[in-house]
């Protein structure tokens, strides 16, 4: 990462870590489950929850929704899983984020938890 100031104020927001599992392949155990394997990865990062309107039986719904901003630039595999905190999330999105020099760092929007 590049060591500008700039970069260094950003990095002192993302005070956590967490752990990105590899997807390996699918299963071939006629159930095609996923198989992670590999060397996981740590990452400092920020967590925080998001509102997401979505509807429901009842209605309009304000749903919260994990999102993880991680302090690189590497692409994550979708079909790989994210711990933080105890928690094993499954990726929805991920998204890298830019500024005028490139790739600032890359987000994950997560299911579950």
């Amino acid at each position: 990462m590049p060591n500008s100031p700039v970069q260094a104020r950003f990095l002192n927001l993302m005070t956590l870590s967490g752990v990105i599992k590899p997807f390996l392949r699918n299963s071939t155990d006629g159930q095609g489950a996923p198989v992670f394997a590999g060397t996981n990865t740590t990452v400092q990062m920020h967590f925080h929850y998001e509102r997401e309107i979505i509807w429901g039986k009842e209605g309009q719904l304000n749903v919260p929704h994990p999102v993880a901003y991680l302090a690189t630039t590497a692409l994550v595999d979708p079909r790989s899983r994210f711990i933080f905190s105890g928690t094993t999330y499954r990726i929805k999105n991920v998204i890298q984020v830019y500024d005028d020099s490139g790739v600032h760092h890359t987000r994950l929007d997560l299911f579950g938890g």
